[in-house]
């Protein structure tokens, strides 16, 4: 496990800039979410919606129907996301 949380001076990571270091862990976020929603069910990709919102907003939305996607470690991962990306996160249920 070669986390730059955990472990910030591996020596791969003063080969980065600071934006690229900043771009792989939004990037690293961004999988780990699409991993969580993935293990319940890959058809949920087609389901959901994930975007920013003009007002600074990382919003997640999935239908009311669908509402079995939205677990307590994809809510984790968006959470982690949403503060990656310096963003609030947030999930809306539709029709």
């Amino acid at each position: 496990h070669c986390s730059t949380k955990y472990y910030p001076n591996v020596e791969f990571v003063k080969l980065l800039s600071n934006e690229e270091i900043v771009a792989c862990k939004q990037i690293g976020a961004a999988l780990r979410l699409a991993s969580s929603i993935g293990v319940i069910s890959n058809i949920f990709f087609d389901k959901i919606k994930i975007y920013k919102s003009s007002n600074k907003d990382l919003i997640l939305k999935v239908s009311k129907k669908d509402t079995q996607v939205i677990s307590n470690q994809v809510q984790k991962r968006l959470r982690s996301l949403g503060e990656e990306m310096k963003l609030k996160s947030k999930i809306i249920y539709t029709n």
